[in-house]
């Protein structure tokens, strides 16, 4: 009986874990990472960096149903330039716009401009995967991750902003949910009485 009891606080009710954003990041020259609600607004600032050899690594906690967007404000002091990150969540509450929990910087799933958030985005450009000269490997950065900039021409002193969507994923219905949770409490039910 304890197991059944133990079965319906585990499907009817659970303990809720706060769902996090993490990841690695750097830009070649300095970088401003902010998180937000809205595609048009800047966010709240999570990291910065100046230091393109020694990446930024960060994590910040999600708000359950909530839409974000992962801006990135790459700042060049002198070519060459580049945003380069590997970014996780921590569970199935959330997803990328590759529809998975785990995104590394590329030309499909990241959009940018040169003109602000919430602009019209084009396709950042590609200098290669991690370890790609003059940057080589950089550290907690996965080897799939590419240097990706929009300024075709290196411009100094010049703002590069990069997103990406996080969304939601879809939470079950309260009754499908307890349907679930009798069927599983049936299963259990007949195996206790097998083994009795």
């Amino acid at each position: 009986m304890r197991t059944l009891a133990l079965a319906c606080v585990f499907f009817l009710g659970g303990v809720a874990v706060a769902s996090s954003l993490s990841g690695t990041v750097s830009v070649d020259n300095e970088f401003s990472l902010y998180l937000s609600n809205s595609d048009s607004q800047l966010g709240n600032l999570v990291g910065s960096g100046n230091n393109w050899p020694s990446p930024l690594s960060f994590s910040v906690s999600l708000t359950p149903g909530s839409t974000y967007f992962l801006h990135i404000v790459g700042f060049n002091d002198g070519g060459p330039d580049m945003f380069i990150g590997s970014f996780s969540l921590s569970d199935t509450s959330f997803k990328f716009s590759n529809g998975s929990q785990a995104l590394d910087t590329n030309t499909t799933d990241w959009k940018g401009n040169l003109t602000g958030f919430g602009n019209a985005y084009s396709t950042p450009l590609d200098f290669g995967a991690n370890g790609t000269s003059p940057w080589g490997t950089l550290p907690g950065i996965n080897s799939g991750a590419h240097f990706i900039w929009m300024d075709p021409n290196e411009n100094v002193n010049l703002n590069n902003y990069f997103t990406e969507k996080i969304t939601p994923n879809a939470v079950p219905e309260p009754a499908t949910t307890a349907a679930l949770a009798m069927g599983a409490l049936g299963l259990l039910a007949r195996r206790r009485r097998r083994s009795l």
